[in-house]
């Protein structure tokens, strides 16, 4: 009766392999909470974890990205493939059925860079734009 339950519970709330599927939280309006799923709940994960800063999580590390590290830095080839190689370790760590690929662009009127994600899954792309700019270093502790 118990394994019942449990498998019933991800069935239904967690999903199967086939659909990404998550429960987000909102700030504003009632329920507190959404059920979200496809390509959202891909890009709810990418957006939250550009925004933690790596090694802030004491018992997970690894989970986070670094990338406001890179907003005062010099917009050249080097900066350019440390900026992708740490979306591109964010990417990889999501678990996901999405294909997800990704171009780095730097501004040229202000500090920072805009990542461009490109998303598919089942035939559904969408094109999500990330901006790093000063800006965001107003919402870090360190």
């Amino acid at each position: 009766m118990v394994d019942n339950k449990i498998e019933e519970f991800y069935r239904i709330r967690v999903g199967n392999l086939a659909t990404d599927k998550d429960i987000d939280n909102v700030i504003e309006g009632f329920p507190d909470f959404q059920k979200i799923e496809g390509l959202d709940v891909v890009i709810k994960e990418l957006l939250r974890t550009f925004m933690i800063v790596k090694g802030s999580y004491v018992f997970d590390p690894a989970y986070g990205a670094n990338l406001h590290r890179y907003i005062f830095e010099q917009a050249d080839a080097q900066t350019f493939k440390d900026i992708s190689s740490e979306v591109s370790g964010v990417i990889n760590s999501i678990k996901t059925n999405a294909n997800i690929d990704h171009d780095v662009l730097f501004f040229k009127n202000k500090r920072g860079f805009r990542i461009n994600l490109i998303i598919t899954e089942n035939d559904i792309k969408r094109n999500v734009l990330v901006d790093i700019d000063e800006s965001i270093l107003k919402t870090f502790d360190r």
